[in-house]
């Protein structure tokens, strides 16, 4: 390959490298933020309040024609609350209903939610269905940047075999790389952990999703809802797993050009077999 040709296919490589990591990164800080908001919401369910309750129990306790719904009603909120004697129903009246009112507020809160990055908000009735589907997108997109960069860097090592010098360069460029054999199994090992945990956030979002309408089985639509999760959840597992091979291919290609460096330059400190 002439120096010309070098250069072209080098300044190619460096973007498809670049544009790889661009993308990785906004994956991590969106889904970052997704499972910690999934977190919140999904897996801590003594922090949901639902405000038609606590209406009803301050419905049941102020208004006059008390309702059938009532009359099952245990120990609720307002139980626990100690009003002084002197207050007059109509002051407690307008204490609950300004309580209401930043209850109502607080949960309409917690119900939504705003992507980082692109800013755009949902509400918790439609996350089901949103949150999963950048999963299959974003696996889909890193796995296209991926087999490109992989693509690029393979044609680029074998038209360059001979010259060390090159393949330090090319090498140089990946900074999307698994650790060599040259680290302790303790690094490779927390590096593999923490790839992998990236890699699966989407799906277990999806997995969280799934347990919070377990939870609402009883509600209207949860069935259809259910299956299309359990659909986007293959989805992801299908496109995970060719995106895990992608990765390891990627990891093999690079150690054996670090070893094909280490055999043609005596001076490089690479990899031995």
């Amino acid at each position: 390959m002439t120096d010309k040709e070098f250069d072209v296919y080098f300044s190619r490589l460096e973007k498809s490298s670049d544009s790889t990591r661009s993308i990785i990164f906004v994956f991590i800080v969106v889904y970052l933020a997704l499972l910690m908001y999934a977190l919140q919401t999904f897996g801590y369910p003594a922090r949901q309040f639902t405000y038609d309750d606590v209406l009803l129990q301050v419905k049941c306790r102020y208004e006059s024609n008390r309702t059938s719904k009532c009359e099952p009603l245990s120990k609720g909120l307002l139980d626990e609350v100690n009003v002084p004697p002197a207050l007059k129903d109509d002051l407690e009246k307008d204490l609950w209903k300004h309580k209401l009112q930043l209850f109502y507020d607080d949960s309409v809160a917690q119900r939504t939610f705003q992507f980082p990055v692109f800013g755009a908000t949902t509400d918790r009735d439609l996350m089901w269905l949103i949150f999963p589907i950048p999963g299959v997108i974003a696996y889909l997109i890193i796995w296209l940047a991926l087999r490109q960069l992989v693509e690029t860097f393979l044609f680029i090592v074998n038209r360059n075999k001979n010259d060390p010098l090159r393949l330090r360069l090319i090498l140089s460029t990946l900074m999307l790389s698994s650790p060599s054999a040259e680290f302790n199994l303790l690094i490779q090992t927390v590096w593999y952990a923490t790839a992998g945990f990236i890699v699966s956030m989407p799906i277990i979002v999806c997995v969280l999703m799934i347990f919070d309408q377990i939870k609402l089985w009883q509600s209207p639509g949860v069935v259809l809802r259910f299956t299309i999760l359990l659909v986007f959840l293959t989805l992801q597992g299908v496109l995970l797993a060719r995106l895990v091979a992608l990765f390891g291919d990627f990891g093999r290609n690079q150690r054996e050009a670090q070893w094909l460096v280490a055999s043609l330059d005596p001076t490089h400190p690479g990899v031995q077999r």
